[in-house]
């Protein structure tokens, strides 16, 4: 079973640099190279993607559409997987590359979350809002669980050390968020609340009447975003090595008000909140 430790707060931790991000396989004879990140959409990156090979032959590969979170090898070092896409603006699938044999596209699913191989099994597990599937070397699906979710609902994961076992921290419509505990079957072991109203409480009924789907949290001077962020995690971090899953979430710095800036104006009269995220981890162990 997978066991969860005290909940504590941290501070942030330092942001990623994502505009070039490399992983080398279990044996050191080759690497996954991501880099020159740029946008083909608002919001939306792109990575030009390579494989060197220990023999300095470098491999063009597909445009990744996610860097992270991602465990891309296969334990053997002869497999890699990321979401990419031949043709920007076409729905970013899973990449199954063979380092002897090129690489394919699996049907199903697009638009993951989450790519992770096993470090002991050859099994990957992909995760996306509302699902999650397992598939083997050649990418046939082995098991498949599903959740009522919202597309744009988060989602994160990843496995324990080990490799034997897996989890899945998501919110099915309706409902608290849970980490949901598998082995490398897919089997269901257990789940355990995980909902950041539980973890980081606020005074709720004070901004009950913040509008959750439209821009009313005031990150910033220029920067606004949308108040369900109040209600779910924001971003998860999760290191094998320790242990360690770091969760984020918006929480009010201050009182609901008028919305200060005249660039941000609300014609419905709707009130505004200042907010910043908080961080908290947690030992996430077998």
């Amino acid at each position: 079973m997978i066991r969860i430790g005290e909940p504590r707060p941290i501070e942030p931790p330092p942001d990623a640099d994502r505009e070039s991000v490399s992983y080398r396989s279990p044996a050191g004879d080759h690497t996954i190279v991501f880099s020159d990140e740029d946008e083909y959409a608002m919001g939306a990156s792109f990575w030009n993607a390579r494989l060197l090979g220990a023999d300095d032959k470098t491999t063009k590969l597909p445009y990744a559409l996610s860097v992270a979170p991602l465990q891309p090898w296969s334990p053997d070092g002869t497999r890699f997987a990321y979401l990419g896409t031949e043709k920007l603006r076409q729905p970013g699938r899973v990449l199954l590359g063979d380092i002897a044999a090129g690489f394919r596209w699996t049907t199903n699913p697009t638009w993951a979350r989450g790519v992770f191989w096993s470090s002991s099994r050859p099994v990957l597990l992909v995760i996306g809002p509302g699902w999650l599937r397992l598939l083997d070397q050649q990418g046939r699906m082995t098991r498949s669980h599903d959740w009522r979710s919202g597309e744009d609902d988060p989602v994160y994961g990843g496995w324990l050390a080990s490799g034997e076992r897996f989890f899945v921290v998501a919110a099915e419509t309706g409902h608290k968020a849970k980490l949901r505990a598998y082995d490398s079957s897919g089997t269901l072991l257990g789940e355990e609340p995980l909902d950041p109203a539980d973890l980081l409480p606020f005074d709720t009924k004070a901004f009950a009447s913040l509008e959750r789907s439209s821009y009313s949290l005031r990150l910033g001077p220029g920067t606004r975003s949308i108040g369900a962020l109040l209600d779910r995690w924001s971003d998860a971090r999760y290191d094998p090595a320790t242990g360690d899953l770091r969760l984020a979430v918006y929480r009010p710095t201050g009182p609901l008000g008028p919305e200060p800036s005249a660039a941000f104006s609300r014609p419905d009269g709707g009130l505004t909140a200042p907010a910043a995220i908080q961080w908290i981890a947690m030992r996430v162990s077998e």
